[in-house]
């Protein structure tokens, strides 16, 4: 890579975590696998923030556990908090930097078949662009990506990534229409809730609709969210045939291409399970607070 990218290598900290090193440790560009214990060949997953976030996020060293749990050998977190940690419009113009150095170094670990991605909010965005550029430039893809409600403001409507080119399979989870993206083009798109736009269980902020994101996802682990369209939800790509017992997340092997899927939430912990309710319902919800304003839409158009 250029050396453009020589300041993200020294500001953004990659941190391995495995069998040898549960706590974690902190990497250099050039480490292999070997380093920490690891196999070369074996799987290796990366665990990347949003907004306003790092390393002590709540969600995340739980979520490093459940992979390590899952798939073994590695997995390494990316914390780029000393761009993320002020104003959203201060970050934006890092993304392409940023999803540079997020591909370099999974190039450098492992071999991309071998990899799976999860990424939250701005995150989902970073590592569905590192997927794209290491397809770009390698004749394999990506295994897996999950994508947990990638952000809507500076990327809707003007940002056209194709997020199938990012991996051999994709599933975005979409758990707000405010903070997250209002498209849904992933091969499998699960729109939780109330048709991927609200959750019954949603707080204040950063607990709303769309923080709730990586909970369910953690949650998805050990429990099932089944699809089903208990809110009538309307979609052009609504799947013809599929498994009546598909599941969102990790623990699916079933990677079928099929469009959205629907699951209901609940009002607390561990958020699934199958709800009878309708949009006749009379559900109090949280909003989402909009605390982009007036600024997002002078400068959208301008950031990509």
């Amino acid at each position: 890579m250029s050396d453009s990218l020589s300041r993200y290598r020294e500001n953004i900290i990659f941190s391995a975590f495995s069998d040898s090193y549960p706590n974690g440790t902190i990497t250099h560009i050039n480490d292999a696998l070997d380093t920490f214990n690891c196999d070369p060949r074996g799987n290796t997953t990366f665990v990347v923030h949003g907004w306003l976030e790092s390393i002590d996020r709540p969600w995340v060293r739980p979520m490093i556990n459940e992979f390590l749990k899952l798939r073994g050998n590695c997995v390494f977190f990316m914390d780029y908090s000393v761009y993320s940690s002020g104003g959203y419009f201060v970050l934006t113009p890092h993304f392409n930097s940023i999803a540079n150095l997020l591909s370099e170094k999974i190039l450098k670990i492992s071999a991309p078949q071998n990899v799976v991605l999860f990424g939250f909010s701005f995150g989902a965005r970073l590592v569905t662009k590192a997927g794209v550029l290491i397809a770009n430039s390698e004749a394999t893809k990506i295994d897996r990506i999950y994508a947990c409600d990638p952000a809507g403001p500076g990327f809707d409507p003007v940002y056209r990534l194709d997020p199938k080119r990012a991996a051999n399979f994709i599933q975005c989870i979409h758990t707000s229409n405010t903070y997250g993206t209002k498209v849904y083009n992933c091969h499998q798109d699960w729109r939780m809730g109330v048709c991927g736009h609200k959750q019954i269980g949603a707080g204040p902020f950063p607990y709303g609709s769309h923080g709730l994101c990586p909970y369910f996802f953690l949650s998805s682990f050990s429990e099932d969210f089944i699809q089903n369209n208990a809110h009538d939800c309307r979609s052009r790509r609504l799947p013809k045939d599929f498994p009546n017992d598909l599941i969102m997340g990790p623990r699916e092997s079933r990677l079928i291409h099929a469009g959205d899927f629907f699951a209901p939430t609940a009002k607390s912990p561990p958020w699934s399970g199958f709800i009878e309710s309708s949009r006749k319902n009379e559900i109090d919800f949280f909003e989402d607070e909009d605390v982009f304003g007036e600024e997002y839409y002078n400068e959208l158009k301008e950031l990509f």
